[in-house]
């Protein structure tokens, strides 16, 4: 894993503990099922970040959280869609995706969207989350 991944991945969970405690940032935990086994996200999204995590009880074929959001200039302009992805195989966690501003001109997110996959004993299924600003 790469140096900048790492540092990113470190800030992401502090920002989701953060937010988990002290309710700064709006965080958005929700369910779903892959039949009987049920699979468990969290995604924190502001106007200029965004983190997220998939997570199961029981041990995924593959589990994996996507963040992505549309960065806009100071006009409204949209500029650059900006995603990551994080991927557990046969594992319980996804691992952190997060985001952040990339472009120079960019000042916030119009949106972060957050989509969480899961497949358990040959059962697929997966969750959205939308966030606009």
């Amino acid at each position: 894993m790469k140096k900048s991944k790492r540092i990113s991945a470190l800030i992401a969970a502090v920002l989701m503990t953060v937010t988990v405690f002290t309710s700064a940032v709006p965080a958005y935990a929700d369910t779903f099922y892959c039949g009987s086994y049920k699979v468990t996200t969290g995604f924190t999204a502001t106007k200029t970040s965004g983190i997220c995590q998939t997570y199961s009880d029981y041990t995924c074929e593959y589990v994996i959280a996507m963040v992505f959001g549309q960065e806009v200039d100071k006009s409204g302009q949209r500029l650059k869609l900006v995603g990551d992805e994080s991927t557990g195989e046969n594992a319980k966690r996804s691992g952190f995706a997060s985001i952040k501003l990339q472009s120079t001109n960019a000042v916030k997110f119009e949106s972060v969207v957050s989509t969480h996959i899961a497949k358990i004993k040959g059962i697929e299924n997966y969750k959205t989350i939308p966030r606009s600003f």
